[in-house]
């Protein structure tokens, strides 16, 4: 056994249940963990082939359970996407992330036969979302009128279509059970973005890994906010690591930062809340708790040690120049790969990815703002996650000083937002996205 918990180092992540539960929002978002934490994955959304196959301009009638037309199009809709998958895991990937909804148990075991036909011995872990809280449904159905679906209609005609979709499943509907898909079946029942949470039969790490992460996630709109600190001293004098306090330039941007940030609270993404629901997060670094502690929004920092920048060893507080004479081996290697190049008695960003995943883990949580303060390599993997960065960019993300990234993460993508608190400098537009 490996990793993923197969035998052929192989998992397919299947996401199932009603419309409107978020399926397509996790199964993106997991998509992204999986990459970000150093997996091959790749999502296939039947949606997406039956948007292909069928086009777009399709009545509520053909998801009805009596329409047989539209049940033998949805059952190649699925047949195709899992070829697709199949051939995908026996030549690229590891992780499979099936999207559809299979509503009930005939069609969950049709699929794994089908699976167990193609690939062999696949560990196969279900993971349904449950919701039984109208407001959060609707929020769904609203989000889901974004959808290439319902392009050129209106919200209202969106809702009343998506409604009348999901009325289609709800006679023949069933819920994962060890009753219903049998006692050897894997699966996850996530009930209101983990309010509640059922787990059953799961073993394996990267399983682990993906019930962790999804008891996390909420669909709720909301910015996030991260900045670099200001200038310490050590910045201006080109040196890595160390524990210097800001420069005078420094601490006129976090005066700078404070002003934005209050602006934010009259007019901007952070009118929409309370104070008392936004979360900021800093290092244990000077620099960084200086900057924060400008920041007067009635909200006390959370300073953690994880967010510290990256432990650059017997090289801290040389500068760059200093490096290439005293360690030029370290220079050479590093500037080979800098990703997995770890400093000697000090880190590389690989080891820094997973020190910050609990901080990842914090952010999707939160279900108000979020504000983190931290440093360049910190900011840069924290980022990345966000912006869907594959890891050999990480390192070469640019995160300048001076700046502040927004970020509103919606059910179908992040809209990615930077300015500078300087009214001479702002500026506000998409940031640069690998996607």
């Amino acid at each position: 056994m490996d990793a993923t918990g197969s035998p052929d180092n192989k998992l397919i992540l299947v996401l199932c249940g009603m419309p409107a539960r978020g399926k397509t929002y996790i199964a993106r978002k997991v998509t992204r963990y999986l990459k970000w934490i150093g997996f091959q994955p790749k999502l296939f959304n039947v949606g997406n082939y039956r948007r292909f196959l069928y086009g777009t301009d399709i009545s509520p009638t053909f998801f009805d359970e009596e329409n047989a037309d539209g049940m033998e199009a949805r059952a190649r809709c699925r047949k195709v996407a899992l070829e697709d998958m199949a051939n995908f895991l026996r030549t690229e990937g590891n992780v499979a992330i099936f999207d559809g909804t299979l509503t009930t148990g005939e069609k969950r075991r049709d699929l794994k036969e089908t699976l167990n036909q193609l690939l062999p011995g696949v560990y196969v872990l279900w993971l349904e979302s449950v919701c039984t809280d109208e407001a959060l449904i609707r929020m769904n159905i609203e989000a889901i009128s974004k959808a290439p679906d319902f392009v050129g209609k209106s919200c209202e005609e969106a809702y009343e279509n998506y409604s009348r979709r999901i009325s289609s499943y709800e006679a023949t509907y069933q819920t994962l059970s060890p009753k219903v898909d049998g006692v050897d079946a894997s699966f996850v029942r996530l009930i209101n973005f983990g309010h509640e949470v059922e787990v059953y039969n799961v073993n394996g790490y990267i399983q682990s890994k993906i019930v962790s992460y999804v008891m996390n996630l909420n669909p709720i709109r909301r910015p996030i906010y991260f900045s670099r600190h200001g200038q310490s001293e050590y910045n201006k004098e080109n040196r890595v690591g160390g524990d210097s306090d800001l420069t005078e330039s420094g601490v006129k941007y976090a005066e700078m930062l404070n002003l934005f940030f209050q602006q934010e609270v009259r007019s901007g993404e952070l009118k929409h809340f309370d104070k008392s629901s936004i979360r900021m997060f800093t290092s244990t670094l000077v620099r960084a708790v200086h900057t924060t502690s400008k920041i007067k929004l009635g909200v006390k920092p959370m300073s953690l040690k994880i967010l510290d920048e990256i432990n650059t060893g017997l090289c801290d507080g040389l500068t760059y120049d200093e490096i290439r004479e005293k360690y030029p081996l370290v220079d050479k290697e590093r500037k080979e790969d800098k990703l997995r190049y770890r400093y000697p008695r000090g880190e590389s960003y690989l080891d820094i990815i997973h020190r910050i995943e609990p901080v990842i883990f914090e952010i999707e949580r939160c279900r108000g703002p979020v504000i983190v303060i931290a440093h360049q390599g910190i900011l840069r993997c924290l980022y990345a996650y966000f912006a869907k960065f594959d890891i050999p960019e990480i390192p070469h993300i640019d995160i300048p000083l001076h700046n502040v990234y927004k970020m509103i993460p919606d059910a179908y993508d992040v809209c990615l937002l930077y300015t500078s608190p300087s009214p001479r400098d702002r500026q506000k537009s998409r940031m640069p996205s690998s996607a």
